[in-house]
Order: C-alpha cells, then structure tokens, then sequence
C-alpha cells in the first residue's frame, strides 16, 4: 500500500478548498466589474447609443457576416439607436433597479395605507363673520 492515497474524507476536504478559491475569485471579478459599471455607467450608455447610431448610418465600419445575414432575415429592419440604447441599459439595468426599487415599494405603500386607512375631512368652523 502507497502512503500518498488519500482518504475520500481527503478528497472531499480537498475539493472543498478548490470550490471556495474558485467562488472567491468568481466574486472577486464579479466585484470589479460591477464597480466598472457603477463608475461608468453614463459614458457606457452613451457609447452604446453612439455605436447604434454610427452603425445605422453606416459609419461603424463593415458589419460582420452574422450581421449581414441576421439583416436579411430580418423583414422589417432594425433601429441601430434603440439597440444602442437598450445595450446601455441592459448594462446598467442593476444600479437603475436598485434606485428605483425603494421609490416603488414607497409608492406601493402609500397606496396600499391609504386602502386602509382615510382621511378624515375636517369640518369647516364659521366665524361670526357671516351675521
């Protein structure tokens, strides 16, 4: 018998290690690429929408074969400006959900309390005014 032959308890422990170095380093990059887009969110959606622009007006070089051929199955056509839009979007879509999820649940349940609850409507007091 070898003295090296590791245990399946070994194994385990082993793998183990692996899966949670390779986790850190997934969260890691996940890490620096939210902060990218954080910090640049703007000029990535600017971009995007120059991009679209620039390739429906045909400035943005010669399209690819893929693109070619997506083109010509396509019967109606594409807007280059909302595809470049939308791309922004789609990279920022996070950060404009988490601004936005607070302002809706708000709005939820003020909608919500006032189902529940109403406003008392107050009684006008007449002054002696009116004699």
């Amino acid at each position: 018998m070898s003295q090296n032959k590791l245990t399946p308890l070994n194994i385990l422990r082993r793998e183990k290690q692996i899966l949670r170095s390779e986790c850190a380093e997934g969260e890691a990059r996940l890490g620096e690429h939210w902060s990218y887009v954080t910090n640049n969110f703007t000029s990535l959606l600017f971009t995007g929408a120059l991009n679209g622009v620039r390739r429906k007006l045909g400035f943005g070089g010669s399209p690819k074969r893929e693109d070619k051929e997506n083109e010509n199955s396509n019967s109606h056509g594409s807007n280059g400006l909302i595809q470049g839009v939308l791309a922004g979007l789609l990279a920022v879509s996070p950060l404009l959900w988490e601004m936005a999820q607070p302002m809706i649940m708000g709005f939820a349940m003020k909608k919500v309390k006032s189902i529940f609850t109403r406003k008392k409507k107050k009684k006008k007091r007449r002054d002696d005014d009116d004699d």
